[in-house]
């Protein structure tokens, strides 16, 4: 079972927002990350459904499966389960992460606490001062090393 870890950092002053998702092996090694940045800025929760969706399309595309999403976003976790009849831009956000995580065998989703979610807090604020996507494969961004050493202790 692998995890991913989602965060969404925001900024409005310059109307951004950015996203980080790093996925770990059972044995909380690295495995890779994204960091991607967003031209627009919402209030929360919106931006944190906005990075699970997000995340589950790159996890989609990248063919894994059998995996635990984890973000810190209660609001946002619990939303994932509970269907509103409601119409707002967050309810069809959610519909759709609901859709996105259909198409996987095996997938769970976990809130997390800010502590147990570092690294993708870290990447999400590293989004920020980018203007197009990095991905990180096989060794972590030099960023995020000491943060992903500080959760495997």
């Amino acid at each position: 079972m692998l995890k991913l870890n989602v965060d969404a950092a925001i900024d409005q002053n310059r109307n951004k927002m950015g996203f980080g998702f790093v996925i770990h092996d059972s044995m909380g090694c690295f495995i890779t990350a994204r960091c991607l940045p967003w031209r627009a800025a919402f209030n929360p929760p919106k931006p944190e459904v906005m990075g699970i969706r997000k995340a589950l399309k790159w996890i989609r595309d990248l063919g894994i499966d059998n995996l635990q999403l984890e973000s810190d976003c209660q609001q946002a976790i619990l939303g994932i389960f509970h269907s509103y009849d409601s119409v707002s831009y967050f309810d069809i956000l959610l519909d759709d992460v609901r859709y996105i995580a259909s198409s996987f065998v095996n997938l769970s989703f976990l809130f997390a606490k800010r502590s147990t979610n570092r690294v993708a807090h870290c990447l999400a604020r590293e989004s920020l001062s980018m203007s197009n996507r990095i991905d990180c494969f096989t060794h972590p961004f030099p960023s995020i090393a000491h943060v992903l050493s500080l959760d495997s202790t």
